[in-house]
């Protein structure tokens, strides 16, 4: 039987607005155990901001986290999926981009989840996914 990405994918998970502050993202990070958040707005992925692009882009660069956005220091999204897309190809894709995670998008294009190497690697011994704090 082959397994779908919404069978395996995280629905409820942490994500961050563009205008929000490095400030704030480093604090949803820290909260939820993560090391990226999906950059958001209107159901729309617009990039990712991980735990290195707050040391490169800000610290490193020498902004202020308070003040500096995170549309201005965010990554672009390794890649994005359909909810109904088989975890084969997920997993191809993720090989491919070199990447640990992907965006799952509806049928209407709006974010509907994350699926990561983890979800993938377990889905094929039952494993159903946990809920991360959002």
């Amino acid at each position: 039987m082959t397994m779908r990405v919404a069978e395996v994918m995280q629905t409820r998970f942490p994500m961050i607005a563009p205008d929000a502050t490095v400030s704030e993202a480093a604090t949803r990070l820290a909260a939820a155990a993560v090391s990226w958040l999906p950059v958001v707005a209107d159901g729309h992925v617009l990039g990712a901001v991980t735990d290195r692009d707050l040391i490169v882009g800000c610290v490193a660069a020498r902004r202020r986290p308070t003040r500096t956005p995170v549309a201005e220091i965010m990554s672009s999204v390794p890649g994005m999926v359909s909810s109904d897309g088989e975890i084969a190809d997920a997993a191809a894709l993720m090989t491919a981009r070199s990447t640990d995670w992907l965006a799952v998008l509806d049928g209407a294009g709006m974010l509907a989840g994350m699926v990561g190497a983890t979800e993938i690697t377990l889905a094929g011994q039952g494993w159903q996914p946990k809920e991360l704090a959002a």
